[in-house]
C-alpha cells in the first residue's frame, strides 16, 4: 500500500471503529468496495430512523444562530461569510462547544505555511552545513539539520497559532463541514442517535476520500479506482 493509502484506511477505521488489515485492505480496488467493506463491518440497515448527517448539520446551525448569524442558513451557505475573520478563531471554538461536535481545526493560509516551510528548510541547510564544516562529519551535519529543523518548525508553529484562521477547502459551506463534522463525530452521533444508514456511511466516506486525494466530491462514485480515477499511490 502506498502512503495515501495508508492514510484512507487509517482515517476509515477512526471514523467508523473498525479494523481493516492490510490483506483485505488490498483487495479494496474502487470506493464501492470500500463502502460495501464498512456497511458489513459496521452492520448498519439501510433505512434508519435518524440521518445523521442532518443532524450535525443542524447542530451546527443553531450553534452558528447563536452566536449572531442573521438568517436562517442553508447548506450551501459560506462558512467564510457567516464566520467573519476576525473573530473565527473565537467563534470556531464556540460552535464546538454549542453544537457538542468536534470539528475539523482552522488552518493557516497557504502563503504563510510556504513561507514557514521555507525558513524550516533554510535553517535546517545552513545549521547542517555550518555542523559539517565544524565537525567535518555528515553525521554530525545530519543530526544539526534535524535537530535545528524540528525546533524551528515548533517555533513557526507556535508564532503563526494566531492566523489558523481558515476552514479546510472542504469545509467552506456548511454542508462539508456538516459532513466533515460527521466524520469526526461519526461514532458520537451513533451512539447517542442509535444507529446510522449507509447515506451516513457514503456521505462520511465521500468527505475522507476528497480530504485525503484532494479530489472533487464528484469524483467520488463508487465505480472509481482509486489508483487509476482518484490519484491515489
Amino acid at each position: 500500500m502506498g502512503l495515501d493509502t495508508v492514510e484512507i484506511v487509517m482515517e476509515i477505521e477512526e471514523a467508523f471503529s473498525i479494523t481493516i488489515p492490510d490483506d483485505e485492505a488490498s483487495r479494496l480496488v474502487t470506493v464501492g468496495d470500500v463502502f460495501d467493506y464498512i456497511v458489513a463491518k459496521t452492520n448498519v440497515p439501510k433505512q434508519p430512523a435518524v440521518c445523521l448527517s442532518a443532524i450535525a448539520f443542524y447542530s451546527i446551525r443553531r450553534a452558528a444562530m447563536t452566536l449572531g448569524a442573521t438568517k436562517r442558513l442553508r447548506p450551501r451557505d459560506s462558512t467564510l461569510t457567516v464566520l467573519p475573520d476576525s473573530k473565527r478563531r473565537r467563534y470556531w471554538a464556540e460552535l464546538q462547544e454549542k453544537s457538542e461536535l468536534r470539528l475539523p481545526p482552522l488552518r493557516r493560509p497557504r502563503w504563510l505555511v510556504a513561507i514557514c516551510t521555507l525558513a524550516v528548510i533554510a535553517c535546517s541547510v545552513y545549521f547542517g552545513v555550518l555542523a559539517y564544516r565544524i565537525n567535518y562529519s555528515q553525521l554530525a551535519g545530519l543530526a544539526a539539520a534535524t535537530a535545528i529543523g524540528s525546533i524551528v518548525g515548533v517555533i513557526a508553529s507556535w508564532l503563526t497559532r494566531p492566523f489558523a484562521a481558515y476552514p479546510a477547502n472542504n469545509c467552506i459551506t456548511f454542508r462539508g463541514l456538516a459532513e466533515s463534522a460527521l466524520v469526526l463525530n461519526f461514532k458520537t452521533l451513533s451512539e447517542r442517535y442509535n444507529g446510522a444508514n449507509t447515506s451516513d456511511i457514503w456521505i462520511a466516506l465521500r468527505s475522507i476520500i476528497v480530504e485525503q486525494l484532494g479530489v472533487s466530491p464528484e469524483e467520488v462514485e463508487p465505480a472509481a479506482s482509486f489508483v487509476n480515477d482518484l490519484g491515489c499511490d
